[in-house]
């Protein structure tokens, strides 16, 4: 309710000081002045206690200071009168407020007011300075006043609005039209929502599709996986603006958890959560990183090349060492060049083409 209650104080200054012929060095410079004057009172006041927006000395004080701030010497002329207008729609404000409805009735009806008081008062004055006429020929009442806001069938209060969201694109995930999340969007005037990604949705490999889309109801979907290979093993964080499509938008941040790429272009195993198998490399586990977990291979950390090979890390081994589809169970160490893993038994073995022998655990 202040809020509003000073919104509309500033913008009567302003539109006040125009209709005095006062020249202005900055938009709204009245206004501002105007609650300048009047921060000391409004900073002491606590509640319980006279409200100083309630009180039209104060406030014509607090007018008459901020005109002369900005044009020493000033008149007082019409002063009067503004004061009047301004506790004519402060009082609006403050029945509205205190009426009990819901909050969000509240909310639209304030914003209704403001609408009338715009349309009644601040644009009035224009039309005085237009014609030249008195303050008081405006004739504006509280009643006339919530007789326009109750001829207001509806009005734009909120901008839509949706929770944060989280999805992980694992194993089984990287296909066009795989739907990875919701986005429940609401708007409290009851208004349509559309949908649209605002960032880290880029063509990088330029076949002219995106690598996601957001449907009319919210359903965001890969469309493009190529374009997400670059995330593999990271967080990828997706904007996605909600428009009413009568100017209130918001914003909702998603996170979305891309696995390794090793793990995404296998297959997910059924009912072994995190399990997926690869056409070459066989049965693996990831928990969604880039560390996966080979049986008699133990945990190795992954890194894709650019060439459909991967450097794998070895604590084991203490070393890196690559291979591919074509090559594996054969690999290359970055410390003893080829080897071969023995894939048949339970234990780590593997020979070594340069020392010509096989090493166990």
């Amino acid at each position: 309710l202040e809020t509003a209650r000073l919104a509309n104080l500033m913008k009567q200054a302003d539109a006040f000081a125009e209709y005095r012929g006062i020249a202005f060095t900055a938009a709204g410079q009245a206004g501002s002045f105007l609650i300048d004057e009047l921060a000391e009172d409004i900073g002491a006041w606590t509640q319980g206690q006279a409200n100083p927006l309630s009180s039209d000395v104060l406030v014509q004080q607090a007018l008459v200071s901020s005109l002369q701030t900005i044009q020493p010497g000033i008149s007082a002329t019409g002063v009067t009168e503004a004061i009047q207008l301004m506790r004519t729609s402060d009082n609006l404000l403050v029945q509205t407020a205190t009426s009990g409805l819901a909050a969000g009735t509240v909310a639209v009806n304030l914003a209704k007011n403001q609408h009338a008081i715009t349309s009644e008062v601040i644009n009035g004055y224009g039309g005085l300075t237009s014609f030249g006429n008195s303050i008081t020929s405006l004739n504006v009442s509280q009643q006339s006043l919530e007789n326009l806001t109750s001829s207001i069938s509806s009005i734009n209060v909120f901008p839509p609005a949706a929770p944060s969201f989280t999805a992980a694109i694992r194993s089984g995930d990287w296909n066009a039209g795989k739907q990875l999340s919701i986005i429940t969007g609401t708007d409290a005037d009851g208004d349509s929502i559309s949908y649209s990604i605002t960032s880290r949705n880029f063509d990088l490999d330029g076949d002219g599709t995106l690598p996601f889309s957001v449907s009319s109801s919210g359903a965001l979907s890969i469309t493009d996986p190529d374009d997400l290979t670059p995330y593999a093993a990271t967080t990828l964080e997706v904007t996605v603006t909600l428009s009413d499509g009568k100017g209130m938008s918001s914003a909702v941040q998603g996170s979305l958890q891309v696995d390794n790429l090793l793990s995404l272009t296998s297959s997910p195993i059924t009912g072994k959560s995190g399990w997926a198998d690869s056409s070459w490399m066989g049965g693996f586990y990831s928990a969604g990183s880039s560390w996966v977990y080979r049986p008699t291979l133990g945990w190795l950390f992954v890194s894709p090349d650019n060439s459909n090979g991967y450097w794998f890390w070895d604590s084991g081994l203490n070393a890196w060492w690559w291979t591919k589809s074509d090559v594996f169970p054969h690999f290359y160490r970055s410390d003893k060049g080829w080897s071969y893993w023995n894939l048949d038994g339970n234990s780590r073995l593997y020979y070594d083409y340069t020392s010509k022998s096989w090493t166990g655990p």
